[in-house]
């Protein structure tokens, strides 16, 4: 993953007093580190596995795969530095992803799409409105083109982005239970320098003239940083992972994207998760909407904001169009309603995002629907 390589006889970590083997080469790998996360990898496929969020672990065919006691059992093999080490290869592959991904739209998507985007955007902007022909915007030829050509291969490096950032999290709630238990004073230590310097941080940005930011020579953010990682007091979901330039529409592009994946999805009660309506075409909903909010974080802000308005006014729109079937005093939601409503769900479980942001562009009263008919809630037990 490294653009320039580095010899072994340049290497930091090889000694002429212990020396570091090199064995042939067997496979794609080089190492044993590259085995083991590719194991992961394998074993964590959403082709093969289903990943249940309230239980934290894969399942495939109603046997559990992965979970957590997978990564206790690392750390206690290889200890907590084998397993931030993991965490470092893997935070490659993502970076490696997005940027083959960000390529694939700059070079691919956008050239063939851009004029076409950019007229259902004049219509359908701002997304507070509800604009006329909202629906035909939305479930055009526009989304059909691109589902057929460009969708394929998004969908593709999105879930394996995802996946890993799900493995990413449990290594990182794995390091932050081991470190409360054998260091507690330390985790305590960083994790209120970091609530502190993030305090002054905001507190520059709202006053930039009186509250000044560190200096560039100042290394404390730096190095708290690498503390913070090694003690698993991080958010995999929330990192900036690539330096992307700028996409026009990249924001009602994504959104269109998970308008066309959702049609092949289906919420499983049981599981309480979005699953694949069909067996010959595996999707798994956690991994999906993780990659999505992974490439959404790499944008600037106003992307995500914008993204989640075109998810919500779609949902208005398909309710507005009197399409919902009536059923005495109940309203039946439309399957593509429930399943971007599930997406939104998600998001704010996963991100996290506060609800009240969503709420604010959908009326409450649908999503107390929502909840009400569409979700797993378990109903409590009369005494």
């Amino acid at each position: 993953f490294l653009k320039k390589k580095i010899i072994e006889e340049e290497s930091v970590y090889q000694s002429d007093t212990i020396p570091i083997p090199l064995f042939e080469q067997v496979d794609e790998n080089i190492n044993f580190m590259g085995r083991l996360v590719r194991e992961l990898q394998k074993e964590t496929d959403s082709r093969h596995t289903i990943y249940v969020d309230h239980l934290a672990s894969w399942y495939s065919e109603g046997r559990e795969v992965v979970g957590l006691r997978t990564f206790t059992q690392i750390r206690e093999s290889m200890g907590t530095f084998g397993l931030h080490g993991i965490d470092k290869l893997m935070s490659f592959m993502i970076v490696h992803d997005l940027q083959n991904l960000v390529k694939t739209i700059t070079k691919s998507v956008m050239p063939a799409f851009a004029s076409e985007l950019s007229k259902v955007a004049r219509a359908v902007n701002p997304p507070e409105i509800l604009p006329k022909g909202g629906k035909a915007c939305y479930q055009g030829t526009l989304i059909q083109n691109l589902s057929q050509q460009a969708f394929k291969v998004m969908l593709e490096k999105i879930v394996r982005i995802g996946s890993n950032q799900l493995l990413r999290r449990h290594i990182s709630n794995e390091l932050k239970f081991s470190c409360k238990l054998d260091s507690n004073t330390l985790f305590n230590v960083l994790n209120t320098l970091n609530a502190s310097l993030l305090s002054d941080v905001r507190a520059h940005y709202r006053n930039p003239k009186d509250v000044a930011y560190p200096d560039k020579d100042n290394c404390i953010l730096p190095e708290l940083a690498a503390y913070l990682e090694n003690a698993g007091i991080n958010h995999p979901f929330s990192k900036v992972y690539i330096t992307a330039e700028p996409i026009a529409e990249v924001s009602l592009l994504l959104a269109l994207f998970v308008l066309s994946t959702v049609r092949s999805l289906t919420f499983e009660p049981k599981l309480d998760t979005l699953t694949c309506r069909q067996k010959d075409n595996p999707l798994d909903g956690v991994p999906f909407v993780v990659g999505v909010i992974t490439l959404l974080k790499q944008f600037h802000s106003e992307h995500y904001t914008c993204f989640l308005g075109y998810l919500c006014q779609y949902v208005r729109i398909i309710l507005d169009g009197g399409t919902g079937e009536k059923q005495q005093s109940n309203v039946i939601l439309p399957p593509d309603v429930v399943n971007v409503m599930h997406v939104l769900e998600m998001i704010c479980k996963l991100a996290p995002l506060n609800r009240k942001v969503v709420e604010g562009m959908i009326p409450p009263h649908v999503f107390s629907h929502f909840f009400e008919t569409h979700t797993a809630v378990v109903p409590k037990k009369k005494k």
